[in-house]
């Protein structure tokens, strides 16, 4: 049964001889200082006061022919951070992931191995459909193409305007196409 704010006013009044008013008031009262207990809480923590969520994208797979070599990759070319680097419970399987330098709180790209010959077989078909495994994100995209063309990425083709976005994409040595966006 649902109880209505009238009934919740009722039995606090009986209960401890409230006035509909003082519950108001009392409520809102309550309710503001557990706000901003709240509050007080995530800015001593040093985390940006958001909306509470059900769920949210904390990690996102990219299938690698070899979890070593991509992580070279992912590290010195492209500037990433390891985060992540254990086996993955009683499996023999590797959970790595990396993030953003200086982001904790960014999504984490797990470089994951392609032990299943099915897996193998999705990558290159993606690869060679041309489809981009991942989508990365850059304020400058001719500086960053040019960075990663002078420490040796391959890139299909030069940055172009795709409409809202520059885009370029490249391989990442481990049997994928990235492509590199530039919001317009």
């Amino acid at each position: 049964m649902m109880q209505t704010f009238n009934d919740l006013c009722h039995e606090q009044q009986q209960q401890h001889g409230l006035s509909r008013a003082t519950f108001v008031l009392w409520l809102f009262v309550e309710t503001a200082i557990g706000i901003i207990k709240e509050w007080v809480l995530l800015f001593r923590r040093g985390k940006p006061m958001k909306a509470r969520k059900t769920m949210e994208i904390r990690y996102v797979s990219v299938l690698v022919d070899d979890q070593d070599k991509a992580l070279r990759f992912y590290t010195e070319k492209l500037g990433f951070v390891k985060k992540s680097d254990m086996l993955d419970g009683d499996s023999p399987l590797r959970w790595l992931t990396v993030v953003a330098p200086g982001d904790d709180e960014s999504v984490e790209l797990e470089l994951q191995a392609t032990h299943f010959p099915s897996a193998k077989a999705y990558q290159k078909d993606q690869f060679d459909a041309g489809y981009a495994f991942a989508i990365l994100h850059t304020k400058d995209i001719q500086a960053e193409y040019n960075r990663l063309k002078k420490v040796g990425v391959v890139f299909h083709g030069e940055p172009e305007d795709a409409g809202p976005v520059f885009t370029v994409k490249f391989e990442d040595t481990c049997g994928n196409l990235i492509n590199m966006i530039q919001p317009k």
